[in-house]
């Protein structure tokens, strides 16, 4: 008997929309916060899935805790990390505790990395809910965690990585491999004026900047001619939502 692999699905959720992998344009309006009914919802009408489809998630930074994690080589074990995490969301004023779940990422020993944490009960739900429909829950990446860990830069210079959605964007610094800052700037108004505040931001560290990474989610405008402008010795390159060629 031919044995099946399990069909995987791949989608990134952000306020209001959900993308689907393959096609910038292909995407799903959501009613709704970020909550798990409203992407449920959007799920419901896409045509029907071998049962136990799974379904790996790109999540919007806004539905999550992101905090810049120096490296310690003092902090390895999986319970030492998550307390490790728990002090530096503390420090920024993030209420993060025991109803979260914290994940830590250090793509490169010895470098700085980043932790993230999602409520319990919010993934809990989303697993349910998607359970009820036939899907099996893969994984929930937030943005910043997916473009650190899998993005492509340079083993020198100073690269900037920009992530563009609807009511947020996030920038990324390194200098090689190592993780110099993790910044991030409300979009309340034009997208180009919060573009412009970050890289203000970012030009405060170096500006000697060499690649500059940015990935829109969707059909948002496109920022590369601020970038251009606010770097223009830096070569600007835009890479789909998902990553791309980035990777």
């Amino acid at each position: 008997m031919l044995r099946l692999w399990p069909e995987r699905i791949r989608v990134g959720w952000f306020p209001g929309r959900c993308l689907l992998a393959g096609g910038e344009g292909a995407a799903l309006e959501l009613a709704g916060a970020m909550t798990p009914s409203a992407l449920l919802a959007g799920l419901a009408g896409l045509p029907r899935r071998r049962p136990g489809a799974i379904l790996d998630i790109l999540l919007s930074d806004s539905a999550a805790e992101l905090v810049h994690l120096p490296w310690q080589a003092s902090v390895q074990r999986p319970d030492a990390l998550r307390l490790y995490a728990l002090a530096a969301f503390a420090r920024q004023g993030m209420a993060v505790g025991e109803a979260h779940a914290i994940q830590t990422a250090y793509r490169h020993y010895g470098m700085d990395g980043i932790a993230y944490a999602v409520g319990r009960g919010w993934l809990e739900e989303l697993a349910q809910g998607l359970q009820a429909q036939g899907l099996v829950l893969g994984s929930v990446v937030p943005l910043s965690i997916e473009a650190y860990w899998r993005g492509k830069r340079p083993a020198t210079g100073r690269t900037l990585m920009l992530l563009q959605e609807d009511g947020r964007i996030s920038l990324h610094a390194y200098q090689g491999r190592q993780l110099l800052m993790l910044d991030a700037e409300a979009v309340a108004g034009q997208p180009e004026q919060a573009c412009r505040r970050l890289l203000r931001r970012a030009a405060m560290v170096d500006a000697a900047v060499q690649q500059f990474y940015y990935r829109p989610a969707g059909t948002l405008p496109d920022l590369g001619q601020t970038i251009a402008a606010g770097f223009a010795g830096a070569e600007v390159q835009r890479l789909p939502w998902d990553g791309g060629s980035g990777r």
